[in-house]
């Protein structure tokens, strides 16, 4: 004798979620992140505050390099990243002066770094959080965002910076700007490197590599001038232990874009492909 099978609600079962059943779902990680982004805010609004009373230090350079792209029309840096989101701030928010412009940069991208970091130690714990989690979790994204080394010895002296490794440096606008990215840019290269082939959602990990690479490098190449010997040497040794490797991930999203920014940077410096006058 067959036995019947009934649904309830067929609707109930294909339905999808829905955007508040998503906003419900992830309301300890709104919370936490809420509040992550608040304190990093006020924060770095106070440390750009501070600093601007010794002076503009690099951010003069580079508004006045992105206001003069904007009235030219034109590339006037090969790393013009920054450039372009100021740019774009002073777009959204006409009317601000240097200072004005630099500070909201500094508060946003320091922002954008926090949540970087929450959402990659969140990509850790795989339970659900509760709010005390949630809260520990953002608390430890904070002390990341901020941890330099101690300089407390030399504060009477009035030496914050020179002499030690520079991990903050607030006076460095394009440094700021890349701390996202290449957060970003480190884990998804992890994920590739360490990747099997054919492995599923490797080609779009190879899509997001390339964007962010580009992205990174065109707001300091500082950083791929140092990923790409660490991702051939971790090639090598996957190698040496007879492991196989996802070469086209590896090339069609690292190794290619990495080569023509590169290449285009170095040919734009030494090469005389400088629209400046």
């Amino acid at each position: 004798m067959d036995t019947p099978i009934s649904v309830a609600n067929p609707d109930e079962r294909t339905a999808a979620p829905t955007l508040a059943d998503r906003l419900r779902a992830a309301r300890v990680e709104l919370v936490a992140l809420a509040l992550l982004v608040g304190v990093t805010a006020a924060t770095s609004l106070y440390t750009a505050s501070r600093m601007f009373r010794y002076g503009p230090l690099d951010y003069l350079f580079h508004i006045d390099t992105a206001q003069l792209m904007a009235e030219r029309g034109s590339i006037e840096l090969p790393h013009f990243g920054y450039h372009l989101y100021v740019i774009l701030l002073d777009a959204l928010l006409p009317g601000l002066n240097d200072q004005g412009l630099a500070t909201v940069s500094i508060v946003t991208l320091r922002a954008a770094a926090a949540v970087v970091i929450f959402l990659l130690l969140r990509g850790v714990v795989r339970k659900p959080l509760s709010y005390r989690a949630g809260l520990g979790l953002a608390a430890v994204s904070f002390a990341l965002l901020v941890v330099t080394p101690i300089t407390i010895p030399t504060w009477d002296e009035g030496r914050m910076y020179l002499g030690y490794i520079g991990m903050n440096t607030f006076h460095n606008p394009t440094i700021i700007m890349l701390v996202p990215l290449a957060l970003a840019l480190a884990w998804i290269t992890t994920r590739i490197t360490f990747s099997e082939p054919g492995r599923p959602g490797l080609a779009r990990d190879a899509a997001l590599a390339a964007v962010l690479l580009t992205l990174s490098t065109l707001v300091k190449p500082n950083y791929l001038l140092a990923l790409l010997p660490a991702v051939g040497l971790l090639c090598l040794w996957r190698l040496l232990r007879g492991e196989r490797l996802p070469w086209g991930a590896l090339i069609g999203g690292l190794a290619v874009p990495g080569v023509i920014v590169l290449a285009w940077q170095y040919l734009y410096t030494y090469g005389g492909l400088s629209s400046s006058e």
